[in-house]
């Protein structure tokens, strides 16, 4: 049961990667409670969901950075960092 949730919210994360995406924008698309749905998202990811959207984004960057010209700024774009 949980797991269709976390897998719809994890496919959600990645179509959104490139916008700014909020731990409370997760929790609303889960349907579930925050509270509860943090305690879930961890015991499935084993990082907390703030954790697991940088670390996606930070991923996505690398290969960007490694396999493109495009400088940090444009990358940064790309995955809303607000910082370089």
């Amino acid at each position: 049961m949980h797991d269709d949730v976390i897998n719809g919210v994890l496919d959600w994360v990645e179509e959104n990667i490139n916008m700014p995406i909020s731990q409370a924008d997760v929790v609303k698309k889960s349907g579930y409670s925050q509270r509860y749905f943090q305690d879930i998202f961890l015991g499935k990811t084993k990082l907390s969901i703030a954790k697991y959207i940088l670390a996606r984004k930070l991923s996505l960057s690398s290969v960007l950075l490694r396999l493109t010209n495009l400088s940090v700024f444009e990358i940064s774009t790309i995955y809303s960092f607000h910082s370089q």
